[in-house]
């Protein structure tokens, strides 16, 4: 799945053909996968119709709906690059995966060990543990320890190195956690509505500018967030924990970009999941209940183009991605896919709670942290991976 420049290359030769030097340069470069170019935009800008206006999912509706202007054509992104104008290689990098660290180089064979049983950290009786994210700077994991009510929640910290589990953070209402740019936590955090930041040294708690409404509404809860190395932010808004709260009057998913504006890339039963591939070029969204995992092409500047494709038809809690591009879904276990939709097995050994998330971590980034609704596990793959 990485792409890479060649292509631009090619696509500038083509306009150049005088130039002798690019001449030779595209005719000795190897076919590689095209990037998605931006023929049209999935995402609802910021200043498009109100919420209100868009239909409201129902039982039986397709589960993730790319919102349409009011035409009935897909919305359209005024910064996406023209689809007439050849980018240039600048502004096509070639690598824009999930923030926290570049891959090491492959190539990678099957993740999965011989031996697929997880080992249990610690057991959580009466609490529900989600959101795990490597903080390299720390050297340590932190995960959301959810408490029954939006504020009784803490954010925990675990350091391999000497074992010790200690709190983080308390009474917050946390459900998805990230890394930015950076190196600072960025979280859904149900128990204000919005996009918040902490500190992993300080436990310093700051609002992520532009987190927090969309067209003038606050969001229903905001559930889990994946950040691409450029800024990006890629987030669900269900309503579990909505709690009587105004809200969007939708459940979807959404994108923060990098100078604050949100857009509504699609709308949703029960959204859930997100995660980037290595690239950062394919976002996939997952639902719980709600229909199959659909995959979005990105542009250049992260906007959402076009409609999305269903990956797979399984569901998901939160998603891991290692740097073969392969998903680790929550459903039903910790399930294993490539990046084709290929089964590669199971991780197995969980406890019969229900798992909710996965990240990859350690100083090899190869070792698979996974949160359950009752416990932290651990298992040493063959892939390193994400850290959120």
């Amino acid at each position: 799945m990485p792409r890479t420049s060649t292509n631009h290359q090619e696509n500038f030769c083509r306009r150049a053909p005088l130039l002798l030097l690019l001449v030779t340069a595209c005719s000795s470069s190897g076919a590689v996968a095209n990037r998605p170019t931006p023929d049209s935009a999935a995402e609802e800008p910021a200043d498009a119709a109100p919420a209100d206006a868009k239909t409201k999912p129902v039982d039986g509706e397709a589960p993730v709906t790319p919102d349409a202007a009011a035409d009935g054509s897909a919305a359209a992104d005024t910064n996406a690059p023209s689809p007439d104008v050849a980018p240039s290689v600048e502004a096509m990098p070639a690598a824009l995966g999930p923030a926290g660290g570049a891959c090491p180089g492959g190539p990678y064979g099957p993740p999965l060990p011989q031996d697929r049983t997880a080992m249990q950290i610690r057991a959580f009786p009466g609490r529900t543990l989600e959101a795990p994210v490597w903080v390299p700077a720390q050297h340590a994991l932190y995960f959301s320890d959810i408490g029954g009510t939006l504020t009784n929640g803490r954010l925990q910290k675990y350091t391999p190195a000497d074992g010790k589990i200690t709190v983080f953070a308390d009474n917050v209402g946390v459900g998805g956690l990230a890394l930015d740019p950076q190196g600072m936590l960025v979280a859904a955090a149900h128990d204000k509505q919005r996009l918040s930041r902490f500190d992993p040294a300080t436990g310093q708690r700051s609002d992520v500018e532009g987190g927090a409404m969309y067209q003038g509404k606050p969001f229903n809860q905001v559930n889990d967030v994946v950040v691409r190395s450029d800024g990006n932010m890629y987030f669900s808004d269900p309503t579990y924990q909505l709690a009587g709260r105004p809200g969007q009057g939708v459940m979807a998913f959404y994108r923060l970009s990098p100078t604050g504006a949100v857009t509504r890339i699609a709308t949703a039963t029960n959204p859930n999941g997100v995660a980037l591939s290595p690239d950062g070029w394919a976002l996939y969204l997952a639902t719980t209940g709600g229909g199959p995992l659909q995959r979005f092409a990105l542009a250049a500047d992260g906007s959402v183009m076009g409609g999305g494709t269903t990956f797979l038809s399984s569901n998901s809690d939160g998603m891991g991605v290692d740097c073969a591009g392969n998903l680790y879904l929550s459903s039903g276990g910790l399930k294993v896919y490539s990046a084709t939709g290929q089964s590669l097995g199971s991780v197995t050994g969980l406890s019969s709670g229900f798992t909710t998330n996965s990240a990859f971590g350690g100083e090899d980034r190869r070792t698979l942290y996974i949160t359950n609704s009752t416990a932290l596990y651990q298992i040493r793959l063959d892939v390193p991976g994400f850290p959120n």
